[in-house]
C-alpha cells in the first residue's frame, strides 16, 4: 500500500488506502492470535468495543464542533450539517 502513496491524486484515495490498511492489520492481528493459540474475542465482544470508541469519538468530534462555532471558525450553515452528520452516525450506534 505505501508503495501506491505517491500516485495518489485525492483525499479519497487516502481514505480508502487508510480503510484498506486498518483492515488489513486487523486481520493479521487476528491470524496472529490464532497462530499463537491465543482465543480471539468474539465478535458481539468486537462490536461492544467498536460501538464504545465510535461512541467516545463521537462525543469528542461534537465537543470541539461546539468550541470552533463558539469562537466563530465555522458558521451555523456548517455547524448544522456536521451536527447532522454527527446525530446520523450515533444513530447508527443504537
Amino acid at each position: 500500500m505505501r508503495s501506491l502513496e505517491p500516485s495518489f491524486r485525492s483525499p479519497a484515495e487516502w481514505e480508502v488506502a487508510g480503510r484498506l490498511q486498518a483492515d488489513y492489520e486487523q486481520r493479521s492481528a487476528h491470524f496472529a492470535e490464532h497462530v499463537e493459540g491465543a482465543e480471539p474475542l468474539d465478535d458481539a465482544r468486537l462490536h461492544e468495543i467498536e460501538r464504545s470508541l465510535r461512541g467516545e469519538a463521537y462525543q469528542a468530534e461534537r465537543r470541539a464542533l461546539h468550541e470552533l462555532r463558539r469562537t466563530g471558525e465555522v458558521g451555523d450553515d456548517v455547524y448544522r450539517r456536521i451536527e447532522w452528520d454527527l446525530d446520523l452516525a450515533e444513530s447508527r450506534l443504537e
